[in-house]
């Protein structure tokens, strides 16, 4: 009976923290570590982002039924720029950068987003608890000093997720966490992708 009522509590508190509401997240640097313990390519990276790429927020409610009358405001291109910048200060012996244009003597990577999306996933815990999912799609069109083509390629996560919780009073924010750390994990991915095309 005891479980019974806190299981029914547990789904209450779920159900009201998902009622109708727009929220809004901001860049969090402490969700994401670079993940790279020394540099892995002899240069440094300029991190292609015009300014409404720098700029952009996607608004939008989340794929599943659950949640479906929020929307949540998110700043995807600073987080890209910032997240990106994090691993590749850390990948590249020269540091990194965020820029506008290509510059001629670095490994300049144009990054672009193709998809973004969430969920709140109740339905695979028969309701007593939500796994907030992510999925990113992320083209990187890279050149190496001197302009020359070295990589593209389009990276994906789908339904990248922080883990399950039984309750929260800002579920929004887990769903941006998870955004963070998917494009961490691409980001490293990249790194990976660059180390082997760059041959150092």
């Amino acid at each position: 009976m005891a479980n019974r009522i806190v299981g029914a509590a547990s789904a209450l508190l779920l159900a009201v923290s998902l009622t109708a509401c727009a929220s809004t997240v901001t860049t969090h640097p402490e969700y994401v570590s670079a993940g790279i313990g020394a540099p892995v390519v002899t240069g440094k990276a300029v991190l292609v982002m015009d300014d409404s790429q720098r700029n952009q927020t996607i608004t939008t409610g989340p794929t599943s039924f659950t949640g479906s009358a929020t929307t949540l405001a998110a700043p995807v291109g600073p987080i890209i720029a910032m997240v990106g910048e994090k691993v590749f200060d850390a990948g590249f012996s020269g540091g990194s950068e965020v820029g506008s244009r290509p510059q001629l003597d670095a490994y300049n990577v144009a990054v672009r987003l193709d998809s973004y999306s969430y969920s709140y996933d109740q339905l695979s815990s028969l309701g007593f608890a939500i796994t907030p999912k992510v999925t990113v799609i992320l083209t990187a069109d890279v050149t190496a000093p001197g302009a020359k083509p070295l990589l593209r390629k389009s990276y994906t996560r789908t339904d990248f997720t922080v883990g399950a919780y039984a309750a929260t009073l800002h579920p929004a924010e887990k769903i941006n966490q998870g955004l963070h750390l998917a494009l961490g994990d691409i980001f490293r991915e990249m790194m990976d992708d660059l180390k082997a095309a760059a041959g150092k």
